[in-house]
């Protein structure tokens, strides 16, 4: 029943598309229905948005959307960005439409919740700067869009990717369970 009324509102979100998302052709209009745009332009698109190179494996972290969340968890996401970098650098990363492997260091970039305060943002952004990861502070569905993969913690986010079609590696963070809601 959650998982369902996860999806529902992920779906329901996008009655209220970003203009700027429509524009670039994330989003398409079929029937009545506004839907992910059905082919790798959306992504390529929101690449563009978020000032990327087009090609190379890209991959999403969503730490969460709670200055608490972030605080604790930017150190975590950051050190797995580093394996995941090492990894795919060195054993190569194969897109799931081709037959070849890509051995080239992957990008990094994070989606700060826009309901994050300044503070907090500002921090995130240093730490992840500091081992190369990028930062969008506009809207996170831009983000999802650009993803090869995201590493996520539970939450709403995790129906949109769904939706969305991006594999993800969920995390639950059980490194301080008595800080667990």
């Amino acid at each position: 029943l959650v998982g369902d009324l996860m999806v529902d509102a992920a779906l329901g979100a996008w009655d209220e598309t970003n203009p700027e998302l429509e524009s670039k052709g994330i989003f398409e209009e079929q029937e009545g229905e506004k839907m992910i745009a059905g082919d790798s332009a959306p992504q390529q698109a929101a690449r563009g948005m978020l000032g990327v190179r087009a090609d190379g494996p890209l991959i999403a972290l969503f730490p969460g959307s709670r200055p608490y969340e972030l605080r604790r968890r930017v150190s975590f996401f950051s050190e797995a960005a580093m394996v995941l970098s090492e990894k795919i650098s060195s054993e190569g990363w194969r897109r799931h439409e081709s037959s070849h492997l890509i051995h080239e260091e992957p990008m990094f970039v994070t989606a700060l919740s826009p309901f994050m305060t300044e503070d907090a943002s500002e921090r995130a952004e240093k730490q992840l700067a500091q081992k190369k990861i990028s930062v969008w502070r506009g809207d996170p569905r831009v983000v999802m869009a650009a993803a090869d993969l995201a590493l996520t913690i539970p939450g709403s986010n995790t129906a949109e990717m769904a939706v969305w079609g991006v594999p993800m590696v969920v995390c639950v963070p059980l490194d301080q369970p008595e800080e667990v809601p």
